[in-house]
């Protein structure tokens, strides 16, 4: 009742806890799919950083070509085998990358809604036989706390793909991932706002530790001064990408001037700081 008069096309209200159960019972079993145009609304999330005020992060339905492509190019997503994103699912890495990207490339995806613990996640891995696994870094310096030892108690020779997104990923840990797995985490970058993954370590690369890896294809990055002027190798400034992309946010729900402060000179500012080695 409260927010009712902000929503003037809302036609329908269902409580949950006692008109659901009676809706379900009279619904056909025949699913009608509304047709959607890709630039129309798919979904919005909230973000903020650590500092900022919250703010709606409007995406639409054509997001899911870049999340297709890049599921299948960086994450190396193949239909016969089984696929971990550790994310939750109401974040922007598993919406995109546990939901949307997954289910594309018609991988299937494990899906484990408990606290993380040590033992469990290499049970899980162990027991659903997952392939490919995208975490965090965090999460991997907390197995590598918890020791090689118990690694060995598992049998992980399914993994064959380790992907890490969500903050930098330090040398240490991709050197734990060749130690206890064989293989190296791969590094991405990406944010809220991209909608997808946009700068990777692909599983064709061989790893630079510290590097977010390279632009993925169609996408154009650079290293600009706050004038979006394009700066030469090796020199810190601000991670920028040229707009348009298929996954990029549309609009900051409410608040157009925000969204149109992120670009500048033909540039989307992430607000990241970068550098560009001479590799690329």
């Amino acid at each position: 009742k409260k927010i009712e008069k902000d929503l003037p096309k809302l036609k329908t209200i269902v409580l949950t806890d006692k008109e659901l159960p009676f809706l379900i019972a009279k619904a056909s079993k025949e699913l009608k799919i509304a047709k959607m145009e890709p630039t129309e609304p798919a979904f919005m999330l909230y973000t903020s950083g650590t500092t900022g005020k919250p703010k709606g992060v409007v995406h639409t339905h054509q997001s899911i070509l870049l999340q297709y492509l890049t599921a299948k190019w960086v994450l190396d997503l193949k239909d016969d085998e089984v696929y971990w994103c550790t994310a939750d699912p109401g974040w922007v890495t598993g919406i995109a990358y546990e939901i949307l990207g997954s289910w594309s490339n018609g991988a299937s995806t494990l899906v484990y809604a408990g606290r993380f613990n040590p033992e469990k996640w290499y049970q899980l891995i162990e027991d659903y036989q997952v392939n490919v696994w995208y975490t965090a870094p965090t999460a991997i310096r907390m197995l590598a706390a918890a020791g090689l030892d118990l690694v060995k108690k598992y049998d992980l020779s399914s993994l064959r793909h380790l992907v890490s997104v969500g903050e930098p990923l330090n040398p240490e840990a991709i050197w734990w991932g060749l130690k206890a797995f064989g293989l190296p985490f791969h590094d991405n970058w990406w944010q809220t706002e991209t909608g997808g993954i946009l700068i990777a370590n692909y599983p064709c690369m061989d790893i630079k530790p510290g590097s977010m890896g390279k632009p993925v294809p169609g996408i154009r990055a650079a290293i600009v001064n706050d004038k979006a002027k394009v700066l030469r190798a090796n020199k810190v400034g601000n991670l920028a990408i040229k707009p348009p992309w298929p996954s990029m946010m549309r609009k900051i729900w409410r608040r157009p001037k925000k969204y149109k402060s992120y670009f500048k000179g033909g540039w989307y500012f992430t607000g990241d700081l970068a550098y560009k080695d001479k590799d690329g």
